[in-house]
């Protein structure tokens, strides 16, 4: 359930199909984590006021994963946006939030993490 929300600022360049699709993919490689349950949205043209980044991303994930895995999903997010939209690392904020059990519908039902 890797799900990321990226919010990309207006004066980047959105991105074609074909880089779209190594989004994914790219996060894998870079976290060393299966690409099979990530998501990734993409909302773009945002604008900023303060300090701002390029690209900001709030990545959701189960609080059953290891700290090693959050760390991997997070830096990895980080390095994939900054290879595929071709930005600076610096440009980049990941931030994470950890989802108890119980607080995911699917389907229509309650999602309980299985340990």
């Amino acid at each position: 359930m890797p799900i990321a929300t990226v919010f990309v600022r207006s004066d980047m360049e959105p991105l074609d199909d074909k880089s779209l699709a190594r989004l994914v993919p790219a996060w894998a490689a870079h976290s060393g984590q299966p690409a099979a349950h990530m998501t990734v949205n993409i909302v773009d043209n945002i604008v900023q006021a303060g300090a701002g980044f390029a690209l900001m991303a709030w990545l959701d994930l189960p609080d059953l994963w290891p700290g090693e895995a959050v760390d991997a999903l997070q830096t990895g997010l980080a390095l994939a946006l900054a290879d595929v939209f071709e930005a600076d690392i610096g440009e980049v904020q990941v931030i994470t939030r950890l989802v108890a059990s119980g607080h995911v519908v699917e389907d229509g039902a309650i999602v309980r993490w299985s340990t």
